[in-house]
């Protein structure tokens, strides 16, 4: 089976575009400006925020269209076994393994959030003095109770979606039951049948209410019915791919005015209006455009597969479960530390993204050897232990006179 290290490289820069939006929306509020709904009294303190704020720069920082990448990886990454072999098996192991791969490192970070509530340690609360978004001022505000925090990390988030603790923990929710609609639908219906695959996840999507979430994985698993296609023309890929990142450019601005005017489907009452939240869409076919032109165009498929990006999409998740807290606790002290003897609230500001990020990376190298690959590992054993044929074939023993007819026939 052909493994894309591009992907890995992928996730590694969508990982980075989240870590960036929730630093710059914190400490630089007005660039969120153009990527939610307007939002009355966001002024731009320094003339440059009005440029960055726009397309192309919001590539950047697009937290949404990076997630959407995140999604539609899963759905490509979880059947690739699958379309390469046929064998549902592949599938039945993937299942086993999901949860525990997926929460066991989640709720080690929740747990890490104790420690820094515990001790005092969350900074959020500088915000009214430095300045920054007043949002953060709902985060941490009760005390730290541990029962809580073991209860939110093993099923509030990864069953509930309860992220008040640790918010990026929303998508854990998503990743997991996406995941199993994943396995459960293939299993049912096998490669051939994808329209009823793709129904089923309709259906699905739509009682679950965040149909575009959900029709990520799908869709990125439907990029495997085009991958030799896109590989073998390398400008189709090329245009592909620079399709799905104009989609991930697109915002509230006059400039995206045309596609933000298009009406969408109101599926309210009985689910979701798609017009509440015109992004995601464009968002999650960029998301898949994107992915499947870094499949298809070599040169970028080549770059990505750098070791750098590859390094860097395997700490992802750490880095993904760890930069929130970070960001509460120690960016906040450093902002208020630096302006102590910068005296510029934007010096400081650079100087803790700087700070920041050279920490989340440690830390998640730390968190990756530590927890992210045990946590590997423990799926993987457990996936062989649930799944480990247990009624082997009896060994059958010759009887005595077996044994003694074969002597003597040995001698005749």
């Amino acid at each position: 089976m052909r493994k894309f290290q591009s992907l890995e490289g992928l996730r590694g820069l969508a990982c980075l575009a989240v870590i960036a939006a929730h630093f710059l929306f914190i400490f630089l509020p007005y660039l969120r400006t153009n990527l939610y709904p307007p939002y009355p009294g966001l002024i731009a303190k320094y003339p440059f925020e009005e440029v960055i704020s726009h397309a192309p720069f919001t590539l950047l920082y697009n937290g949404n269209f990076a997630v959407s990448i995140f999604f539609v990886l899963t759905g490509f990454v979880l059947t690739a076994k699958f379309y390469e072999s046929g064998d549902t098996k592949t599938l039945r192991e993937g299942a086993v393994k999901r949860y525990p791969r997926l929460v066991l490192p989640a709720f080690v970070s929740l747990m890490f959030v104790f420690v820094i509530v515990y001790t005092g340690q969350m900074r959020n609360h500088l915000a009214v003095e430095l300045n920054t978004a007043g949002w953060v001022l709902d985060y941490y505000k009760e005390p730290a109770d541990l029962i809580h925090y073991i209860h939110v990390g093993l099923v509030g988030a990864p069953i509930f979606g309860d992220s008040l603790l640790n918010s990026p923990l929303w998508t854990l929710q998503v990743e997991l039951i996406g995941s199993f609609l994943i396995f459960a639908n293939y299993i049912l219906f096998g490669k051939s049948n994808k329209i009823l695959i793709l129904l089923s996840f309709i259906i699905c999507s739509f009682v679950l209410g965040s149909p575009l979430y959900y029709m990520s994985f799908v869709l990125g698993s439907f990029i495997h019915l085009f991958t030799k296609w896109l590989r073998k023309r390398s400008l189709y890929s090329f245009i592909i791919l620079i399709i799905g990142l104009v989609m991930g450019c697109i915002d509230y601005s006059n400039n995206f005015n045309f596609f933000t005017s298009i009406p969408l489907p109101n599926f309210s009452p009985y689910s979701i209006d798609l017009n509440s939240n015109k992004l995601l869409f464009w968002y999650t076919f960029g998301a898949v455009f994107t992915v499947a032109g870094v499949v298809g165009f070599k040169p970028i498929d080549k770059l990505l597969s750098l070791r750098v990006f590859t390094y860097l999409g395997k700490i992802s998740f750490s880095a993904y479960l760890l930069h929130w807290p970070i960001i509460f606790s120690f960016s906040f002290g450093m902002v208020r530390k630096t302006m102590l003897f910068t005296h510029d609230y934007l010096t400081s500001v650079f100087l803790s993204f700087i700070s920041t990020l050279i920490l989340i990376f440690l830390l998640s190298m730390l968190f990756y050897q530590f927890v992210d690959k045990p946590s590997i590992k423990f799926s993987i054993w457990l996936k062989d232990y649930l799944m480990k044929d247990k009624i082997s074939s009896p060994k059958i023993e010759p009887l005595e006179g077996d044994k003694i007819k074969s002597v003597t026939s040995g001698n005749s």
